[in-house]
């Protein structure tokens, strides 16, 4: 895999006997729980920042996630995905995908071993009395994807999306995927060198600073748009067969990031 690609890892391990432990779900309690842990794992060996194939350097994405959810099959049919779903979190994490943070810590949660036809992150400001963690940006009271980066030609940029998204997964084969007993680790993998139309960076006029900003609320609304269409075609999940929390060629896409972004 490139090292343009940097992967949140869902390390899904399914544990007998947790009984009624706090399932934020509308499955009930199953006979095989488990438990989901998501964190960050990134493939570059760059320290501090990652230069990607197109001339772009991106020094930190912070990406604010409200909301995880698994969505159960119906009938065996992932297209008929109105099955009970399963909340895995929705307390607040900030991942910040260049240095591999997630915080306050990594979300954990029971999990159930069944067929699943979609996987929901949802990003979305905090509350307004919630307190961020040390070491997240104060922007990220108000935005749900932050990104400081360079251009090729070095002029330094931000990206800042305030709105709340959706990043759905949508299954590849027409059943689902199937989390069984035992330990299943699975990766969501991230193309950040598709993100940015280079072009249409390129041709942005920095400020009397030096310096470019992509802000959601002023005139570049539509590189934005432009933006967001390719961070959620850029995403998929991968099956860790060898469990290494590294993303390889060989492994399985069992979802792939979808255009829709309503929940």
């Amino acid at each position: 895999m490139s090292t343009d690609l940097k992967t949140l890892t869902l390390s899904l391990t399914l544990l007998m006997g947790l009984g009624s432990s706090c399932l934020g779900t509308e499955v009930g309690n199953p006979e095989d729980d488990g438990e989901v842990t998501l964190q960050l794992q990134g493939v570059s060996e760059l320290p501090g920042a990652l230069s990607l194939n197109n001339g772009v350097t991106l020094d930190e994405v912070w990406l604010s996630i409200r909301d995880t959810q698994l969505w159960t099959t119906s009938n065996g049919r992932a297209d008929k995905c109105n099955g009970p779903k399963l909340t895995l979190t929705q307390e607040h994490s900030y991942a910040e995908l260049i240095s591999a943070q997630e915080l306050p810590s990594p979300i954990s949660a029971p999990v159930e071993a069944t067929s699943y036809c979609k996987l929901k992150l949802k990003l979305a400001t905090p509350d307004a009395n919630e307190q961020l963690p040390e070491g997240v940006p104060p922007a990220a009271r108000d935005y749900t994807i932050i990104i400081q980066g360079k251009r090729a030609d070095k002029v330094p940029f931000e990206l800042r999306v305030r709105d709340q998204r959706i990043l759905w997964f949508e299954p590849m084969q027409e059943a689902g995927f199937t989390l069984s007993s035992g330990r299943n680790p699975l990766l969501i993998g991230l193309q950040l060198s598709s993100w940015f139309d280079v072009d249409a960076l390129n041709a942005l006029e920095p400020g009397e600073d030096g310096s470019i900003l992509i802000d959601s609320d002023g005139p570049r609304s539509v590189f934005i748009k432009d933006f967001l269409m390719r961070f959620r075609r850029s995403a998929g999940l991968y099956q860790d067969a060898n469990a290494d929390d590294q993303l390889q060629a060989s492994e399985h896409k069992l979802a792939q990031g979808s255009d829709e972004d309503e929940d």
